[in-house]
């Protein structure tokens, strides 16, 4: 409170209620808005500190208010807590804990995060808060038009991905990866080399078997390409956790 100069026990000024709004009602602008905090590439070149620095002038208020909406009239994310984010596409990461610098717009409800999957050529991410420490959230669904989507927004939040929703086709159904995506937590422990004794004292036996399983495979593969359409929707689940590892084994 002190550091945004707002009163313990104030209440939200309207500008509060105006930001969370034009947050949630409008599409194209929230968009934009988002692409402000990232580097774009342009011209096959990263942005500078500067030029990303340049573009969020344009909105530093709006970031501040829902900063303000977030971390001081917003709850908690305790730990272990979960919700969904629905992404159009097949995205491989380069890591399983992410510091969310910007607004992040997530759901309690699996069923609205398919909406944002783009006809099963997307993913779905389950999210939890892996830390010691409450992970603060604003419900917004009190101020949203779309109240139904149960959507909770996130600011500076540190979530980690605990599964990966993929359509397989040839299953013609929606599947869950909670398995793979903890084998592959156990994995990244092993190649950073942190805390290995207490991962391994705490995973399950079958999660231990599963994880050297996958690594014997991948050693077999990695003279192999592995090149990643995302084009291609006709995926089975675990190919596609194989080529997460890949990638995850490429950013070490």
């Amino acid at each position: 409170n002190a550091l945004f100069q707002v009163a313990c026990g104030s209440r939200m000024s309207e500008d509060h209620i105006l930001a969370i709004v034009l947050y949630t009602d409008t599409n194209e602008l929230q968009k934009y808005l988002k692409q402000q905090t990232r580097n774009m590439r342009r011209n096959g070149e990263d942005e500078t500190y500067a030029e990303i620095a340049d573009k969020n002038k344009k909105f530093a208020n709006w970031f501040r208010l829902l900063y303000e909406c977030v971390w001081i009239f917003g709850g908690e994310l305790k730990r272990n807590d979960g919700v969904y984010h629905g992404i159009n596409c097949k995205l491989l990461f380069d890591k399983l804990t992410y510091d969310f610098r910007g607004p992040l717009s997530t759901t309690l409800d699996k069923e609205i995060a398919h909406r944002f999957c783009k006809d099963g050529s997307g993913i779905i991410l389950e999210l939890s808060n892996g830390e010691n420490v409450g992970q603060p959230y604003f419900d917004v669904q009190k101020f949203s038009a779309t109240g139904d989507e149960r959507e909770y927004l996130f600011y500076n939040a540190t979530l980690q991905i605990v599964s990966i929703e993929i359509f397989d086709c040839e299953q013609a159904k929606w599947v869950g990866s909670r398995g793979y995506i903890a084998f592959l937590h156990l994995y990244l422990g092993l190649i950073n080399g942190s805390c290995i004794a207490r991962a391994v004292h705490q995973q399950k036996k079958s999660s231990t078997k599963k994880t050297l399983k996958y690594i014997n495979q991948h050693s077999k593969t990695l003279n192999k390409s592995h090149a990643f359409d995302d084009e291609n929707s006709e995926l089975k689940s675990e190919d596609y956790i194989t080529q997460l590892m890949d990638n995850l084994t490429h950013q070490k």
